[in-house]
């Protein structure tokens, strides 16, 4: 699709946005297992739990799902309606141990911190980020080097979930191309090179795109399954100094507003396009509808689209 536009600027509200199928302007952490999400510009707060996602409304016709995920806790969330969970939830959640130890306060105090590094992560250049953070040498190798964590644990189990016989349903969410540079795409290999930028983090993307494919293509279920490929945000060009030099004009991050999405239906094997602009919240419709056995090629795909598109607008 040529004009795919996301449900919302950041991860924290696009990931919800594109799991329940409607479009997020504010999440909330409470305590560690519930997060309050607002739908729309004025809707009330309300339990993410509570809301019948993509993942609920699979279990209730009768398909299993999977999910590895970075940044939310998924499994203290919608663990409910999933068969297989993994994953790293970023360190602003507090844990189980942590709300039961620290009480009503503590869950405050986390949920205002989500909100103030939510805030920052979308205004701030990167350098002023990291003098908030206090950040030096020492702090960048720590940073980068949890990045990495993050994604080898996240990786092996996508890997893992994808080959699953049981499963019907996996969603699989990667912190990659996101910074810091953890991959030098000229040594092919993960390094802790201060010149690695973005341009790296998006080949090691392709790179672990191709072995999702050929996990599934040895497993043979790769030509028999739907495959959606997407990113919750776009790219985001205030974080200066993390992308090749000249790369980037200074007006660019006004004209970069869509995102990739792929859809590969069974057995395709030319390409179509899709021109027309739609908000990938639909994403959740459309996977359902792919379970359903209603999107068998591309054109169906684009007919539906089509005839959903004007329900929600782009932003």
């Amino acid at each position: 699709a040529r004009n795919a536009y996301p449900p919302g600027a950041s991860t924290p509200v696009s990931l919800p946005s594109l799991l329940t199928g409607r479009v997020v302007s504010d999440v909330k952490p409470i305590r560690a297992n519930e997060i309050l999400l607002k739908f729309g510009s004025s809707g009330p707060l309300t339990p993410w739990n509570g809301q019948m996602g993509v993942f609920f409304e699979a279990r209730k016709e009768g398909f299993n799902s999977a999910l590895v995920g970075w940044l939310h806790p998924y499994c203290r969330i919608i663990g409910e309606s999933l068969t297989s969970c993994y994953a790293e939830a970023a360190p602003n959640f507090p844990t189980d141990e942590d709300a039961r130890q620290r009480g009503l306060l503590g869950s405050m105090a986390d949920q205002m911190k989500f909100q103030a590094i939510t805030r920052l992560l979308d205004v701030l250049p990167l350098r002023q980020w990291q003098v908030w953070k206090g950040g030096d040498l020492r702090f960048r190798r720590i940073e980068h080097r949890e990045h990495t964590e993050e994604f080898l644990a996240l990786r092996e189990h996508s890997l893992a979930a994808v080959v699953e016989p049981q499963q019907n349903l996996i969603f699989v969410h990667l912190p990659i191309p996101h910074p810091d540079g953890i991959y030098n795409r000229s040594k092919r290999e993960l390094t802790n090179d201060e010149a690695n930028d973005y341009s790296d983090n998006l080949a090691l993307a392709d790179r672990t795109l191709g072995e999702l494919r050929l996990a599934m293509e040895k497993a043979g279920i790769w030509d028999s399954s739907a495959v959606v490929v997407s990113s919750d945000h776009p790219l985001r060009l205030m974080w200066s100094g993390l992308y090749p030099s000249g790369a980037f004009g200074r007006d660019d991050n006004h004209k970069h507003p869509t995102i990739p999405f792929l859809w590969k239906t069974p057995g395709q094997r030319e390409a179509m396009t899709y021109g027309p602009e739609f908000n990938t919240v639909l994403t959740q419709q459309l996977v359902l509808a792919s379970l359903r056995g209603e999107l068998a090629n591309p054109g169906r795909v684009v007919a539906w689209l089509d005839a959903h598109r004007a329900s929600v607008p782009v932003h």
